[in-house]
């Protein structure tokens, strides 16, 4: 890696996991084995190009490392708005299924045991309105429960529903819940919850026995990627990756965009949408792929990424209005822009799946380069990383 991009790149992630080096615990109610433990979900929309996971237990910190006691119920409470479109998952690596990687399930284990025979293996159970959507699996019975149903055929699907009806049933019901009981004493490695919706949003599971101490030996294991962060103007404006793009970086030379007839007004909302754009027409410069599939993609993503910073700006803004219902009674045009975030953002891991599982460059690796040379890009560098590639000063990465 060119050593300016590791210390630059470097720089967001060590911000978001200073506060995560102490493991962040749930909150429990009881003693011993027999306590119920829960974890809050939620989910910060502008802390990542897909949104970050948090847990009400860990205050403010985004995708914190938690801590599971061997033996214990967790529940993992997912009702507040935020987390439509983002069911969470549980792995033995980051990124489950996205990966190619083990998730939890009945059928699965590590260390040979023959739990993967009858299909009893640690696994969550999925919940809604207070009743298990799976089939006959129980790993915490006496004895044992098998079946390969653990609910999240149900669950999944349930959570992208219109933002609407998946609110209404949350309304109307005791909501959406996942119970996971960590009972393979075996396996002495970290474990990770996750997305099933969006690559890119793990957090690792430090797991503990009864009295408190790790049962990793090799704290750290299996490897996590860096999480990204916002930079300082992207935290303004509520987008991801634009802060490079400003106008005065000549990045986009050839005019501006949101003033056609004058000279660029100064505000900031106005600044925002000139970076957006900005990052758009930089990234769609593409060399053509021979394969019209994959040349659509090295393009869309940018689109998409686009459209997504488009909205996370407008949801910053109407936030900051006196009165916004107003302008939206029934709520339909937030709906929208949660909708344009969350399924344009699962359109886009789908697209990134596809480059990489028939070898094409990802689209930051397909852009043609960039007018200003030598120019740091903190997105391209972060999302080679994520898919497994070096990030390097090759075309469509300029690491400085």
């Amino acid at each position: 890696m060119n050593t300016a991009c590791a210390m630059r790149f470097s720089i967001a992630s060590a911000l978001l996991s200073m506060a995560t080096a102490e493991t962040c615990k749930a909150s429990c109610i009881g003693e011993g084995l027999e306590k119920e433990c829960t974890f809050t979900a939620k989910l910060d929309v502008h802390a990542s190009p897909t949104g970050y996971y948090k847990f009400e237990e860990c205050g403010d910190d985004v995708m914190p490392t938690i801590e599971m006691q061997q033996g214990v119920t967790y529940r993992f409470v997912q009702n507040a708005d935020s987390n439509w479109y983002h069911p969470l998952g549980f792995a033995y690596f980051p990124d489950g299924a996205h990966a190619g990687v083990d998730e939890l399930e009945p059928g699965i284990s590590q260390v040979g045991s023959t739990c993967a025979e009858d299909n009893t293996c640690q696994a969550p159970r999925y919940f809604m309105d207070g009743a298990f959507v799976g089939g006959s699996y129980d790993n915490t019975a006496s004895p044992p429960a098998g079946g390969e149903d653990f609910g999240l055929d149900v669950y999944e699907p349930h959570f992208q529903v219109g933002r609407g009806d998946w609110q209404e049933y949350r309304d109307s019901s005791s909501g959406y819940e996942i119970q996971l009981t960590i009972t393979d004493t075996q396996y002495t490695k970290d474990l990770f919850y996750f997305c099933h919706v969006h690559r890119g949003m793990s957090g690792r599971i430090v797991v503990v026995d009864d009295q408190g101490k790790a049962v990793n030996t090799e704290p750290g294991t299996p490897e996590l990627y860096d999480h990204q962060g916002p930079s300082e103007f992207d935290a303004a404006c509520g987008t991801f990756g634009t802060g490079d793009y400003q106008r005065g970086t000549n990045m986009c030379p050839a005019g501006d965009f949101v003033f056609c007839d004058a000279s660029p007004e100064p505000s900031h909302f106005s600044s925002c949408m000139y970076a957006l754009d900005c990052h758009m027409q930089h990234s769609m410069r593409v060399n053509l792929n021979a394969d019209p599939m994959a040349a659509f993609m090295h393009q869309m993503i940018p689109h998409h990424e686009n459209a997504v910073n488009m909205a996370k700006v407008l949801m910053k803004e109407i936030r900051k209005m006196p009165n916004p219902k107003e302008k939206d009674p029934e709520g339909e045009f937030w709906h929208m822009l949660y909708e344009i975030v969350h399924t344009q953002n699962k359109q886009i891991t789908m697209m990134n799946g596809w480059l990489s599982e028939y070898g094409h460059d990802t689209s930051y690796d397909a852009q043609c380069g960039r007018f200003s040379e030598g120019h740091y890009s903190p997105v391209c560098c972060s999302r080679r990383l994520l898919f497994g590639k070096p990030a390097s000063s090759g075309s469509g990465c300029l690491c400085g």
